[in-house]
């Protein structure tokens, strides 16, 4: 099947030529002999290889197959038509050593000129040379090929051999060899068509990865090359030691059923899988391990039986049947063994594939549903995500996968991993916990702790890392301090209102009681006004800042929103007018019921209104809108206060609920203050959206069932 098996008759075939034509013109005959090759060009144009660099390789894989040597692609540069091919078990240096001692020569110019003309094939290009720089004939460890233009290969200082001999004397020697030319082109012809279907059958093969479907293109593709014979394969089912009929063709339900499972060493399949050797038996009723429902029901004469191996695994067995009495030859034994390693090699690859897929469901489902961020990275780029990730950094997962790990890090956490990440496995310096700031999609910098891992998986190290959105922790954190703060500026005002309070009531009493006698007419009665007037101003603050101070005390009872609104505005209405300013309340009929502290809830939306009302001196519109809302998983009121004022700058809006920060020239800063304490009282939340010269919003959300 191979020139090997004729090395007796190529050393005679050689001997002879130089004999007669001279060891020039015999070089040089075999080395166009090797380019006059049709392989390369038949499976070009039969679809069998491409004009791309895996064709060359197909090419020069199926050439090793078939006996001519070991042939290995140490350099290519596939564009520029380079190559630089080396093999330690050519047929004729081998052949040339087997008679005759080491020389100063190369010999193996067939195969020299084959492998010219395979790159010439699929390259396109013409203009290419090929030598071989290294020989075993000589007392080389390897024999060495290079392919390439003249001057690149110049550059690498080859010098390129001149044929010496006509096209007359070329034509002479070559009729000599013209027969035996012939007889080997036909068997490389009968080898390249077995490697075709081979080649075929594995195209076809590679199509899926799926199991089912991969084993009835397999049937199919047998049933092209059998003809009417049955097919069956077979699979090995290691957990119960057993060999599985999973595909047929030509074998009626019944068969298929009575031979759906047999042991290891039953029938000649179970042989096969025991031997991993392909078994033949022109009389199948002669052999020992015969099925008698194979020959009773499928009246079978004949059986071929190969193994599908992959990596020296049996992970199967092929069955080729025939009711008529067939003999099986010597190369149908050989092309069904082939057929069966490539099926095996898929089907192993689909089992894994299918393991694989298995394997990963299951550790997304664990990983997926977690609250942590949890990324997975090979060769620094992201290969999984799972959703509580994309969500704490607001992206789709295809803005994640194949980008690079450092694109969700920050500058300072990035060094930390990549100096863990060059040292490992030897460095476990890394801090168990990082904390960063991360960039969410928005633009937003939210503090977020990691913790990296690396393990191996596939053969290479991965990094896992798990993400924690820290932003809670942190408000939280900056709330307990600010309720310490605030909690001990208040006690000290509590304490200074106090002190106050029992002199100013002196005062005050004392202001009333001159009042009466001294009689003050004009000018001096007016400035006593004012005196009295800031004494009242001061108790009503001392009674605010005592009344921040207290813990708030709210009792539950079913109310309407929309009525304590409607009271809300009933109290300000001459104000409203006064100050030109029209209400627009939007709410169903339905009424907006939920379970709080009317009162407290009317000094809350009273205190928001009044603010809106300060902020528009010259009129304006205040809209207010009620409707109901779900945050984080409760029901709940939205109550919407816009107003079409001057709008609060964005650098106050952080501290606008803060104690005692106003912006007001005779403001004292706690009607804002109290406003959140007592929506929080409630378990609601106040938020605030303003922009100067175009107003501000507040929106109230108050659970219906605290």
């Amino acid at each position: 099947m191979c020139l090997l098996d004729i090395c007796g008759g190529w050393n005679s075939l050689v001997a002879s030529m130089e004999l007669y034509a001279g060891e020039e013109t015999t070089r040089r005959i075999l080395y166009e002999a090797g380019l006059a090759e049709t392989f390369s060009k038949f499976s070009l144009t039969r679809g069998i290889i491409e004009n791309t660099e895996k064709g060359f390789r197909d090419a020069l894989d199926t050439y090793s197959d078939a006996g001519f040597g070991d042939f290995q692609i140490k350099e290519l540069q596939f564009g520029s038509g380079y190559a630089r091919i080396t093999c330690r078990d050519t047929f004729e240096a081998w052949a040339f050593l087997r008679n005759r001692s080491p020389n100063d020569y190369p010999v193996c110019h067939y195969s020299t000129g084959v492998l010219l003309s395979f790159m010439k094939t699929t390259s396109g290009m013409q203009d290419l040379f090929a030598v071989e720089t290294k020989c075993l004939a000589k007392g080389d460890k390897k024999c060495e090929f290079m392919i390439g233009k003249r001057r690149t290969l110049e550059k690498k200082g080859v010098q390129i051999h001149q044929w010496g001999l006509s096209i007359k004397e070329k034509s002479e020697r070559l009729t000599q060899l013209l027969e035996e030319k012939g007889r080997i082109e036909k068997k490389l012809i009968r080898r390249n068509l077995e490697l075709s279907i081979v080649n075929r059958i594995s195209a076809t093969l590679n199509q899926t990865l799926d199991l089912d479907r991969l084993l009835t293109l397999a049937v199919e593709e047998l049933s092209k090359i059998v003809g009417n014979k049955g097919i069956g394969i077979y699979l090995v089912d290691r957990k119960n030691n057993e060999l599985v009929f999973c595909a047929q063709k030509g074998f009626s339900d019944e068969f298929f059923k009575g031979v759906s499972r047999l042991k290891m060493s039953q029938g000649v399949a179970g042989e096969t899988a025991r031997l991993q050797a392909a078994i033949v038996y022109d009389d199948y009723s002669k052999h020992p391990r015969k099925l008698d429902i194979a020959i009773k029901k499928e009246k079978i004469k004949s059986l071929l039986s190969v193994p599908l191996t992959a990596q020296n695994n049996i992970v199967g067995v092929l069955n080729i049947a025939s009711r008529v009495p067939h003999h099986f030859t010597e190369e149908e034994v050989s092309l069904m063994t082939l057929i069966g390693n490539q099926i095996g090699t898929a089907v192993a690859n689909a089992i894994l594939h299918e393991e694989m897929r298995e394997s990963e469901q299951r550790y997304k489902s664990l990983v997926g549903n977690i609250n942590d961020g949890y990324l997975l990275c090979q060769r620094g780029k992201v290969v999984f995500a799972n959703k509580a990730f994309l969500e704490i950094y607001g992206f789709n997962y295809s803005d994640v996968i194949g980008k690079d790990l450092y694109n969700f890090l920050s500058e300072e956490c990035a060094k930390q991993v990549e100096r863990f990440f060059k040292g490992w496995p030897n460095n476990n310096n890394l801090p168990e916990y990082i904390e960063f700031l991360r960039t969410h999609k928005s633009g937003r910098k939210l503090p977020t702790e990691l913790k990296i891992n690396v393990m191996e998986l596939g053969g290479m190290p991965s990094l896992v890392g798990i993400f924690r959105d820290l932003s809670e922790k942190k408000r939280m954190e900056q709330k307990v301090l600010e309720n310490e703060r605030l909690a001990s500026l208040g006690q000290l005002a509590a304490d200074i209102a106090h002190e106050i309070r029992n002199p100013l009531s002196a005062i005050k009493m004392n202001v009333q009681i001159l009042s009466k006698e001294l009689n003050l007419e004009g000018f001096a009665e007016k400035r006593l006004k004012i005196v009295q007037g800031e004494i009242v101003r001061l108790d009503k603050i001392l009674e605010e800042i005592l009344d921040a101070a207290k813990p708030i005390q709210i009792e539950i009872k079913p109310c309407n929103v929309t009525e304590i609104i409607e009271e809300c505005l009933n109290l300000i209405e001459d104000k409203l007018k006064e100050k030109r300013i029209v209400i627009d309340l939007q709410t169903s009929h339905k009424p907006r019921l939920i379970q709080g502290d009317a009162m407290k809830l009317r000094q809350a939306f009273l205190n928001v209104i009044i603010n809106a009302i300060e902020a528009m001196p010259d009129g304006g519109k205040i809209l207010i809108v009620l409707k109901p809302a779900r945050r984080a998983g409760r029901k709940m009121l939205k109550v919407e206060i816009h107003d079409t004022g001057y709008g609060i700058d964005s650098a106050h809006l952080p501290k606008i609920f803060t104690p005692f920060f106003s912006t007001k020239d005779r403001g004292i800063g706690l009607g804002l203050s109290n406003v959140k304490n007592i929506v929080e009282a409630h378990g609601g939340i106040v938020e605030i959206k303003s922009k100067v010269g175009l107003g501000t919003c507040f929106r109230i959300l108050i659970p219906t069932n605290p």
